[in-house]
């Protein structure tokens, strides 16, 4: 169903005379890809798409594809694959549950918003034209390094540009995957200070999915902090409110965090205790 409406989408937009993909359809091809755990896949269809937004102009469709862009190069720097959740694969072990289990990784100065991401573009061009070296499969499609910090750079990019077309539609996603960027990348203050973000943006215009977003992004941040019981608490209300929503690639996602997170704290400090 999802590559029938994304061929509909794309003959739509032929019919209507686009001589290239627009922005509308990158954002649902990457969102399908970023779905399907085929990340490296989203990553190129959300730079495609954050491209195409900027030479139009278009806030909105701009700060979609650099939270897709900036979500998947999070994951594909967490588990260093991009087909993990293809049928038949085992979703692999993420350095987010290694990290929890002991591994440091150094904390970079940040700032929040629109301020971030200023600074970013000061210090050496936006994050589609910085020039951090990349693994070869990612200059080949001249993708942007899949570390944490590039990420938060991207995800900062992704709330300036929400803040810029005055529209709060996925903001509460946003917040979500900066949560997880500042843990990743050891400012746990500014973790909590976004998941707070997002999970008040969620309640203030009922945005279940969102909510939902923002309780998995606790239970990695917990995680992060090596906190077993709180991050398995965290997980497990997520997956509850995945199920309420029907959203299958939610529950399934948690649960395999869940799995991965049993494995670590077994092999770190015994097992987490059950409850």
């Amino acid at each position: 169903e999802a590559e029938a409406a994304l061929d509909a989408l794309q003959r739509e937009e032929q019919a209507l005379g686009y001589d290239t993909l627009t922005s509308k359809f990158l954002v649902v091809a990457a969102t399908v890809a970023y779905l399907r755990g085929q990340w490296r896949e989203a990553a190129d269809l959300a730079q495609r798409g954050l491209r195409a937004a900027r030479i139009a102009d278009d806030p909105y469709n701009e700060a979609l594809c650099a939270l897709l862009l900036g979500a998947s190069l999070l994951e594909l720097a967490e588990a260093g694959t991009d087909t993990a959740q293809e049928e038949g694969a085992e979703m692999p072990a993420t350095d987010a549950i290694t990290l929890a289990a002991g591994a440091k990784t150094p904390a970079v100065d940040a700032k929040g918003s629109a301020e971030g991401a200023e600074t970013a573009r000061e210090a050496g061009g936006n994050s589609l034209e910085a020039g951090a070296k990349c693994p070869p499969e990612h200059a080949a499609r001249g993708l942007p390094p899949a570390t944490p910090e590039q990420a938060l750079q991207i995800l900062q990019e992704a709330l300036a540009a929400s803040e810029r077309s005055q529209s709060y539609t996925r903001r509460d996603f946003i917040y979500a995957f900066l949560a997880v960027a500042y843990a990743r990348t050891g400012d746990m203050d500014k973790a909590r200070a976004a998941v707070q973000a997002g999970l008040t943006l969620a309640a203030r215009f009922g945005y279940k999915e969102g909510r939902a977003m923002c309780i998995e992004a606790e239970g990695r941040i917990a995680a992060h902090r090596g906190d077993w019981v709180e991050a398995r608490e965290r997980l497990n209300a997520a997956i509850a409110a995945f199920a309420a929503l029907g959203n299958v690639a939610g529950v399934q996602r948690c649960r395999w965090r869940l799995a991965e997170l049993q494995r670590f704290a077994a092999d770190a400090a015994g097992p987490v205790p059950a409850g």
